[in-house]
């Protein structure tokens, strides 16, 4: 009598786990190939502006820069008139477990929900009468929206840091191209 692999049932499932696996790998590293046609995320528009070569990068910031989200994460980033009244950083638990959390699944991209989000995140601004914790609240609910990707280009504008992630999209092509932007 020959013996039997207890296991032998997980052969079954090794196929389509390891798609699964792979395709949740690819979509957590975002490997890609993202071209002009497929880009939909502001951070897939930015990483072509950035990874251009730099005769086409202006072209390509007039191309995606005044959609919606985007004019908002350069306005963001690189005007010295606009601030939000946050915390430098990432929002994190006392425990420094992030504060917000973000579904692989549902979540968005930047350019559709962070143009209908704009008015919310004016709650954030110095001026705005609310208190810090509910400015915070309002900023991990727009974190919430987006994808893990977008927060973090998000969070970079907003600490004025997004040349740290795009190193070729300087002060001066944004006020290049678009010198309100930087204002």
């Amino acid at each position: 009598m020959m013996k039997r692999d207890p296991f032998e049932w997980l052969e079954l499932f090794k196929d389509p786990l390891l798609s699964f696996l792979n395709e949740m790998e690819n979509y957590m590293n975002i490997k890609k190939e993202v071209t002009v046609k497929n880009a939909r995320h502001a951070f897939e528009y930015l990483q072509l502006i950035n990874d251009s070569e730099e005769d086409k990068r202006s072209d390509l910031l007039k191309e995606f820069g005044k959609r919606p989200g985007m004019d908002l994460l350069l306005s963001l980033n690189y005007s010295p008139r606009i601030k939000l009244d946050l915390p430098e950083g990432a929002p994190v638990n006392e425990d420094g477990s992030p504060l917000y959390k973000q579904d692989f699944q549902t979540h968005t991209d930047l350019m559709h929900p962070l143009a209908s989000l704009i008015g919310r995140l004016k709650v954030c601004m110095p001026t705005h009468p609310a208190k810090k914790r509910d400015k915070e609240k309002v900023f991990v609910q727009v974190l919430e929206w987006l994808a893990p990707q977008e927060g973090v280009v998000l969070i970079a504008a907003k600490d004025k840091k997004l040349q740290d992630l795009y190193p070729n999209i300087t002060p001066e092509l944004v006020s290049s191209v678009f010198p309100n932007y930087v204002k």
